[in-house]
């Protein structure tokens, strides 16, 4: 059995950053035994905070650019 991420999410909430993820678990052969399973974790590592940072400077620049 292994869990597989389909979807993640951050969000500032109350400042912190929130991640919300959501996987699936599937099976040795690939079968999706349950899917759209959720949690969420409050971010502390640095690394993690990085990226996300990263990942949001980089959203902002593509708003900017939006017309």
């Amino acid at each position: 059995m292994k869990n597989i991420v389909s979807s993640l999410a951050t969000v500032n909430a109350n400042g912190a950053q929130r991640l919300s993820v959501t996987y699936s678990k599937v099976d040795d052969l690939g079968r999706i035994i349950e899917d759209n399973i959720r949690t969420n974790r409050i971010v502390l590592d640095d690394g993690a905070l990085s990226a996300i940072q990263t990942l949001t400077d980089f959203a902002q620049k593509i708003v900017d650019s939006e017309q």
